[in-house]
């Protein structure tokens, strides 16, 4: 018995953690909790467009690194399939 109440306050722990890292990350972005609740809709409308917003600014580094880290990647995948051919 004792053991659950270890994993039930392991898991209340987790949770507050989880909701206080959330929490900080959804206020980093300006929402706040009364804006949430009034709005739902609304809100789930504008973290998606957040989330889109970031992938749009991702995009251009991601194929400037792929430019370098795709060739070198393929030179070496190609060096061992040789290697592993000639043994």
């Amino acid at each position: 018995m004792a053991g659950r109440n270890r994993d039930y306050a392991a898991t209340v722990l987790k949770l507050l953690i989880a909701s206080f890292a959330v929490g900080i990350l959804l206020s980093w972005f300006g929402f706040n909790y009364v804006d949430l609740l009034k709005n739902f809709s609304g809100t789930i409308y504008g973290i998606f467009q957040t989330g889109v917003g970031l992938i749009q600014k991702a995009i251009p580094y991601i194929l400037l690194g792929g430019i370098i880290v795709l060739p070198i990647w393929l030179v070496r995948y190609l060096w061992k399939l040789a290697q592993s051919r000639r043994r």
